[in-house]
């Protein structure tokens, strides 16, 4: 599946999903849908050549493939439906403790 294909599967979720959304108005549910849209592109974040990889150069480089080394290659970890969600988490957790993003 290629990033666009990601991207529209998640913008289609976060829109599924607006009712259980923990915000309430406009700009609340965009940036929900939006925010889902984005994080459909972790999956691919295993392999150099996806869009998420390619994203912010070195940088997304080096993390997919650290991730691609711990899932084993591309669609062995982070397509798990118990492992993506866990990693999900623990990138949010971290997100959290950084004062710019815990907002």
């Amino acid at each position: 599946m290629m990033g666009y294909n990601h991207v529209s599967c998640g913008l289609l979720a976060g829109i599924a999903t607006l009712p259980i959304a923990p915000g309430t108005g406009p700009p609340a549910q965009a940036a929900w849908v939006i925010a889902l849209g984005g994080a459909s592109l972790i999956p691919d974040l295993d392999t150099s050549g996806s869009t998420a990889a390619r994203m912010w150069g070195p940088i997304t480089r080096t993390i997919g493939a650290a991730i691609g080394t711990l899932a084993h290659g591309h669609r062995q970890g982070t397509h798990d439906a118990v492992l993506a969600p866990a990693a999900f988490a623990g990138a949010a957790l971290l997100a959290s403790l950084h004062p710019i993003t815990a907002a």
